[in-house]
């Protein structure tokens, strides 16, 4: 196998090397889950969920996303530029989200409806700054190529994440630990990439700086939008369910994001980090990336077929057995969600091909579209009493919205 792997193309061993480090970090919160699942509560898991929800929905926005145009640079000289104006752009907007949580705290936890969450939101521009600093130096990494560094940064945040939340269960501070080990997971491995890309030499120029600003504009106008109708679809569904089903019903759903679409989602986008530096190069060289697109898309296909069926047929029984009894909801969950996933898994690794031909305009209405009809879903739901019915809803919207993404990526990637 080790032998095949040596022989094979760069593309492969790089999606293998990301593919490994990214198993291994996933399959560490998945086998503690069935002895964190019985040591914390719903209400625990709907508290963490939360909180990853808000910082993951401002994390990759305080960039301004200038740190996604870090791989289409033209030479690393505006690379790294890119990397300190992404970096200025976070920690601006951090300090002023900081400012508004220290003001407006106590209304902030009223309106999600979740008091449990009021003193660590002091801790959420923190997070939302690690979180931005993980997209800008992971597309660093990207476009010179280091992903073993990549691989090995996410089995430490993991270790981390899990090893604080195991321990603080254990010593009694229960509501603390699953927040605790997400937060010095993420502070861990920042720390020791910091140390990897500080040895690349980053020095602000204001002139050149300036200049790459002026050049990918297109970013923030209209990569920005776009992204951010994308968050607020991808997380407003959490935070909704949140503020109108309860925080118990918000861990079960916590629980299936968890243990199938993040570990899933993390191999996709693993084997998707592979795909954009390559997909860059092959546009630059011929025009378009069609070939690569159509094999990414049918190994992609092909690993998350099997996933889907087990989830689809078996998840009711698997959450029960691996997880206990509390938790049967989360299994009816994951049966829906298993549909979400695949659909997820096989589009999202690669929506940068959109970003070759310059067609953030159509996503844009497609988020725009997703994330109305997101929140029809939880309004729906919560109309007819039925959490479920909201839950079934969404996923249908996400399927089309795929499927739709997929057909735009494609034609992006014949070059049209």
């Amino acid at each position: 196998m080790i032998k095949r792997i040596r022989n094979s193309s760069e593309f492969t061993k790089n999606i293998f090397v990301l593919i490994s480090g990214t198993g291994i970090s996933q399959a560490i919160p998945i086998a503690i889950s069935p002895i964190l699942t019985r040591i914390y509560s719903p209400k625990d898991f709907g508290l963490l969920g939360l909180y990853i929800s808000i910082c993951s929905m401002f994390g990759i926005i305080v960039s301004l996303r200038y740190d996604a145009a870090i791989i289409q640079s033209d030479n690393d000289g505006e690379a790294k530029q890119l990397v300190v104006v992404s970096f200025i752009s976070s920690l601006f907007f951090c300090l002023l989200l900081f400012l508004i949580i220290l003001f407006f705290n106590e209304r902030i936890a009223t309106l999600l409806n979740n008091n449990d969450i009021r003193y660590w939101l002091f801790s959420v521009p923190l997070s939302v700054f690690l979180v931005s600093a993980l997209y800008i130096i992971t597309f660093w990494l990207n476009k010179k190529k280091r992903f073993l560094d990549m691989s090995v940064n996410r089995v430490i945040n993991k270790s981390t994440d899990s090893a604080v939340s195991l321990s603080s269960g254990f010593i009694g501070l229960i509501r603390q630990g699953l927040l605790l080990g997400y937060i010095l997971g993420q502070f861990v491995m920042i720390t020791l990439l910091f140390k990897k890309i500080l040895k690349d030499n980053f020095i602000f120029n204001k002139k050149r700086a300036r200049l790459v600003i002026r050049k990918y504009k297109e970013y923030p106008r209209f990569f920005l939008p776009s992204t951010i109708l994308s968050e607020i679809s991808s997380n407003v569904f959490l935070i909704l369910m949140s503020v109108f089903y309860g925080s118990v019903f918000t861990g079960f759903y916590a629980l299936v994001f968890r243990v199938t679409y993040l570990p899933l989602g993390l191999v996709g986008n693993s084997i998707g980090e592979v795909y954009r530096q390559k997909a860059n190069e092959h546009y630059l060289e011929f025009g378009n990336c069609k070939a690569l697109f159509i094999k990414t898309f049918k190994t992609l296909f092909v690993i998350g077929l099997m996933p889907f069926l087990v989830l689809f047929f078996f998840s009711e029984y698997l959450f029960v057995f691996v997880f206990g009894p509390e938790w049967k909801t989360a299994g009816e969950i994951a049966k829906y969600f298993s549909f979400l996933i695949f659909f997820q898994f096989v589009s999202t690794p690669l929506s940068f091909t959109i970003f070759l031909n310059k067609s953030q305009k159509q996503e844009m209405v497609l988020q725009f579209l997703r994330t109305v009809f997101t929140i029809l879903s939880i309004l729906i739901g919560l109309h007819y009493k039925d959490n479920m019915l909201g839950i079934i809803i969404m996923v249908f919207v996400y399927c089309i919205y795929y499927i739709f993404n997929s057909l735009l990526q494609y034609r992006a990637a014949i070059g049209s």
